[in-house]
């Protein structure tokens, strides 16, 4: 497996958002997920209003996704040549259970239906950001580094891909958590599963 880089990681868990250890933005724990999500959304300064039709899963992915996706970043590289590995273990199982809730009382909304894959998410950033490049979205028992390094060694080894965001995202009842990482094939900071771990594991 070729040695990659990591440039820089972000986090959005319950309590925040973070960007290479530094905090962005704080959650008020008096407010609920949904609440928070759409202040840091302000807190961020996005211009970016398809954002508040999203699910949860969606809406952090989004909000992880914009602190490494910069100019500078989208500059430095065509739009085929940014790929998407994602992860997380329950897949879309908040829209999952919305949508159930909503066919039992007759309800069942189109709007709640779109979300019911976890690859959606792919889809939104891509949009976002205007990314042609490959993309894969695995469910996992849990976050597995070394594969998601492999997949993105994989494919700078064999497609146009030089930039690859690899993550892991979860968002269901209390559970709100998403890690990503920006690699790269040049730099000073070789990305291990070690160093991916560590990083996802640290509580801040």
């Amino acid at each position: 497996m070729r040695n990659l880089n990591l440039t820089s990681w972000s986090k959005v868990t319950t309590t925040g958002i973070w960007k290479d250890a530094k905090s962005v933005f704080h959650f008020n724990e008096n407010e609920n997920t949904s609440s928070n999500l759409k202040q840091a959304y302000t807190n961020l300064n996005l211009s970016y209003p398809k954002f508040f039709k999203m699910d949860g899963l969606c809406k952090i992915g989004i909000l992880a996704s914009e602190l490494l996706f910069t100019d500078a970043v989208k500059e430095k590289y065509g739009d085929d040549e940014i790929a998407l590995i994602l992860s997380n273990s329950q897949s879309s199982l908040q829209s999952d259970a919305d949508h159930v809730k909503q066919y039992a009382e007759g309800t069942a909304s189109p709007a709640v239906f779109v979300y019911t894959l976890p690859n959606i998410t792919i889809g939104e950033i891509s949009i976002r950001h205007k990314l042609l490049g490959e993309s894969n979205f695995y469910i996992f028992e849990s976050f597995r580094s070394n594969q998601l390094l492999e997949q993105a060694a994989l494919l700078m080894s064999t497609t146009p891909t030089k930039a690859c965001l690899v993550g892991w995202l979860e968002y269901f009842g209390n559970t709100v958590e998403a890690v990503f990482f920006l690699l790269e094939k040049e730099g000073t900071n070789p990305a291990t599963s070690q160093l991916l771990d560590k990083i996802k594991d640290t509580i801040y």
